[in-house]
């Protein structure tokens, strides 16, 4: 027996031999059914083991006797267990209910809520990145949607268009009129573009400053003008988009570039207009610049540099990454130059080595092309800084042109002089404007300290307390008839003739002129602690309203004025996304509901 089980250790598990009876346990791996009934003898060590009708003795001794095939018996165990019950989940999933069998092979029906949220979803897709309604109609589109869920079709391109997108635009006009219902005062920024079909479009943004203290800008209008572009037409056109919108009588300023035609029909509508600051600041640094021979002789010769190595990539030669000028923003000069100094080394380089030693520029001008960059660097900061929209801007026009020409006065530089006598003549009499000048000192983080011209800052502060007179008497005119009812009414009811008396002399104590009221507040307000810089000037207004309840108002109104019209211009680079070649047939009435919901989005 000993001799059968060193055999039988030597060479593994033996195998069973063919019985009647079938031993469906794995333990039997290692056992051998023995002649006397209810008993097995272990392959490996050769014992017998009673078994009782079933395998738990055998398992048992081979976790006491023999550890490591024991192991290996828990292992092909658990293995099996996990292929039978990956079988049986496999088994249920093909056994679908007739139900689901139905429902698989048909589509949503039409009032299916799955089928219009994912409808709404896909309009939203088509606004926020501007895709064609032709996407609809694509192979892979279609093979996605597929995968994502099999019951969905999506509506055709033309329903599209027809149906959905219109539907969604007029639920977002109707919030957006509801929420312009509710403020008195907002801002307007508008320009004319034309997209690559040399269609003319007048686009109309609108700002405002909310219940709550927070700047909200949304596209109005992107309109189709098809006649000339004259102050009467152009007019006309705002006119119309405002009365739309019921805001006519609301649009405190409307911010725009110096277009003659814009300028004189937002006159025509009696509306207050400033000029976009980023456009002036373009002014300046681009007419100092043209004034200097010897800077625009070095901005030309890093211009060829960069032409050339342009015309480079479309040889499918490697591009250094350089950035070329446009015409029309000062700014790309700066970052033109400012990426050429980067550059300089490898540009110089690869010229070497491509003989084109004639557009080198030599290296003793580096110095004068990097002073020309830090006397630049201010503008571009300011101008990036003026851009948002989001933020409380007109305020900061007087302070930032007050640092910009004191930048530009501390050198030497002809350039430099250049700079500040372009801004002595564009900047003149800024802190007599009644519009930017009421933003500063409605501003907690500037007040009068914003101002270079301290009797300006005064001059403001009389306005400003004028009109809160005029609007505390209005509102008492508004109210006095009302008044003067009630109080004849509670004279009438009351029985004692003395307490008539009493209360006519209560009443004319109360009646403090709107005139000290308002000089109170603004004095009140001019001499709480300046904000930090770097704080919102809106959260405080927020905090604070109740403590000056007469220049609150005043602040919103002045507050939500923009320093550019760059919002709207911004439009200009998503319309040419949107008015591609792929979109080229797009109908002014679809760019219009694009743009709007894009911003909306």
């Amino acid at each position: 027996m000993a001799s059968s089980s060193s055999t039988s250790s030597s060479t593994g598990p033996a195998v069973l031999p063919t019985t009647s009876r079938k031993k469906r346990s794995l333990v039997w791996n290692y056992f051998t059914p023995s002649a006397k009934e209810k008993e097995a003898i272990c392959n490996i060590c050769g014992i017998k083991v009673p078994t009782s009708g079933n395998t738990t003795n055998l398992t048992n001794h081979l976790e006491r006797n023999h550890d490591k095939e024991h192991k290996e018996l828990t292992e092909t165990r658990e293995s099996e267990k996990s292929a039978k019950r990956q079988k049986q989940q496999e088994s249920a999933a093909k056994q679908l209910t007739l139900q689901s069998s139905i429902a698989r092979t048909h589509g949503y029906g039409k009032e299916s809520l799955r089928r219009a949220s994912i409808d709404r979803a896909l309009v939203n897709m088509l606004v926020a990145d501007f895709q064609p309604a032709s996407i609809v109609e694509d192979e892979g589109f279609v093979q996605f949607l597929k995968v994502i869920d099999q019951r969905y079709q999506p509506p055709s391109r033309r329903t599209l268009m027809r149906d959905h997108l219109p539907q969604l635009y007029e639920e977002k006009v109707a919030e957006l009129k509801e929420k312009l219902m509710s403020i008195e005062h907002c801002t307007l920024t508008t320009d004319l573009w034309t997209s690559n079909q040399t269609m003319g479009y007048l686009t109309v943004t609108c700002h405002f400053i909310s219940q709550s203290w927070e700047i909200e800008s949304y596209v109005l209008e992107t309109t189709h003008v098809d006649q000339a572009h004259t102050i009467e037409n152009l007019a006309s056109e705002l006119i119309t988009i405002t009365d739309k919108w019921n805001i006519s009588f609301k649009v405190h300023c409307t911010v725009i570039d110096n277009a003659t035609n814009i300028k004189g029909a937002v006159r025509a509508n009696a509306w207050n207009h400033l000029s976009c600051f980023a456009h002036t600041l373009n002014l300046i640094v681009s007419n100092s610049l043209s004034s200097v021979p010897e800077a625009q002789s070095l901005i030309q010769s890093v211009k060829n540099i960069v032409t050339f190595f342009v015309m480079q990539s479309r040889l499918n030669i490697p591009q250094h990454k350089l950035i070329q000028d446009v015409e029309t923003r000062w700014n790309s000069v700066f970052y033109m130059l400012e990426r050429y100094l980067e550059q300089e080394e490898a540009i110089r380089t690869t010229l070497c080595m491509m003989d084109r030693n004639d557009l080198l520029i030599p290296t003793e001008k580096n110095s004068e092309l990097s002073e020309m960059v830090d006397i630049l660097r201010p503008f571009e900061a300011v101008t990036r800084e003026m851009s948002a929209d989001k933020y409380v801007s007109s305020s900061k026009i007087i302070p930032l042109a007050k640092g910009l020409q004191r930048c530009s006065s501390n050198s030497n530089n002809k350039i430099s002089e250049a700079l500040c006598s372009q801004m002595s003549g564009r900047f003149l009499n800024m802190e007599a404007n009644v519009l930017i000048a009421s933003a500063t000192l409605l501003d907690p983080r500037f007040k009068k300290i914003g101002f270079s011209d301290q009797r300006a800052a005064d001059q403001i502060a009389r306005h400003l307390t004028a009109e809160i007179t005029q609007m505390m008497r209005s509102r008492e005119a508004t109210s006095q008839t009302t008044a003067t009812a009630t109080t004849y009414e509670v004279a009438q009811d009351t029985a004692d003739s003395v307490w008539r008396f009493f209360d006519e002399q209560v009443s004319s104590q109360s009646n403090i002129h709107p005139g000290v009221t308002a000089f109170s507040e603004v004095d009140k307000y001019l001499k709480t602690p300046v904000l930090q810089r770097t704080e919102d000037p809106l959260n405080w207004w927020k905090e604070n309203s109740q403590v000056f309840p007469q220049l609150a108002p005043l602040a919103r109104k002045y507050l939500s004025l923009l320093a550019t019209s760059v919002p709207s211009e911004r439009l200009f680079s998503k319309a040419g996304e949107l008015v591609s070649l792929k979109r080229n047939r797009l109908k002014p009435k679809n760019v219009n509901m694009f743009l709007f919901l894009n911003k909306y989005h």
